[in-house]
């Protein structure tokens, strides 16, 4: 019983280890969690703002004095009236925010992911 513990937590460091080290991911850290909102607000700020530039200056002239908070804000509002976690969740005066990178949800990234597995 211990071995195929231990076995099975190799394997969940193997695959987390991959995802940061070649898929793009980051660790997070407990600390960081907003037990409130349950998320991590400044790395989801920071994806917003990273990976899409034009749209969040776009937010931030239609809210100048606080665009952080409305997009938490408006985040949460669309979460807590759907349950569910749209891909693109946001469309605020004509800007369209995404949580998900389609650099990093793709076929390739896949098939890597799956050799790299298949390997170990």
């Amino acid at each position: 019983m211990q071995d195929t513990l231990l076995k099975e937590k190799n394997f969940e460091e193997a695959i987390e280890n991959y995802l940061i080290t070649e898929g793009g991911y980051e660790k997070g850290v407990p600390e960081h969690l907003n037990r409130a909102t349950a998320m991590d607000e400044d790395t989801f700020l920071r994806f917003i703002k990273t990976t899409q530039p034009r749209e969040w200056e776009k937010h931030c002239k239609n809210y100048p004095t606080n665009p952080e908070q409305a997009l938490l804000k408006r985040f949460q509002d669309e979460v807590s009236a759907t349950n569910i976690l749209q891909p693109s969740f946001t469309k605020l005066h004509c800007v369209k925010l995404s949580i998900s990178d389609p650099k990093l949800n793709n076929c390739v990234n896949i098939e890597f992911a799956i050799k790299d597995i298949e390997a170990y």
